[in-house]
């Protein structure tokens, strides 16, 4: 705590999947929003699969109308497409939308 050297704004998990990758989690600290943290988080993911071309590449985004609308946003700006809607992914009446992303086509 405290705004030491140590503490974490946020993180990001990306991960090969056969011919495809999936960016499991992005995640930034409340106190740290708005600060263009999730931006750079997600483009340094994205840079970690350069090169290693996986198609299609993919995340799967929480239905959440206070946060959805700005995570949405950011992996468009990123190039990806809303895909489908997955019922329940995350348990009863929690929705996940899939995003979809070519990196050869952004």
């Amino acid at each position: 705590g405290g705004g030491g050297s140590g503490d974490v704004a946020g993180y990001i998990v990306v991960e090969r999947r056969g011919a495809g990758a999936h960016v499991c989690e992005l995640a930034v600290r409340e106190a740290s929003w708005g600060r263009g943290w999730g931006r750079a988080l997600l483009q340094a993911g994205l840079e970690l699969l350069e090169g290693t071309s996986p198609r299609p590449l993919f995340v799967s985004l929480r239905v959440d109308p206070e946060r959805s609308p700005e995570a949405r946003q950011l992996y468009e700006s990123a190039g990806f497409v809303l895909d489908s809607r997955q019922p329940d992914y995350y348990g009863p009446g929690r929705d996940a939308l899939y995003m979809l992303r070519d990196p050869g086509e952004v």
